[in-house]
């Protein structure tokens, strides 16, 4: 299996490190994704 790491940015100053397993698509910087763990809304910052 291939995985993607991103760092995303939530409310405030939140960031975090999130490994996603099996990506259905790759993703662009910028791109909207959801942290099923927190429902904020994420941006990508660096894929």
């Amino acid at each position: 299996g291939s995985s993607v790491q991103y760092k995303v940015k939530g409310a405030g100053v939140q960031e975090w490190h999130v490994t996603e397993t099996n990506p259905q698509a790759m993703r662009d910087v910028g791109d909207p994704i959801m942290l099923t763990a927190d429902p904020i809304d994420v941006v990508v910052l660096k894929a």
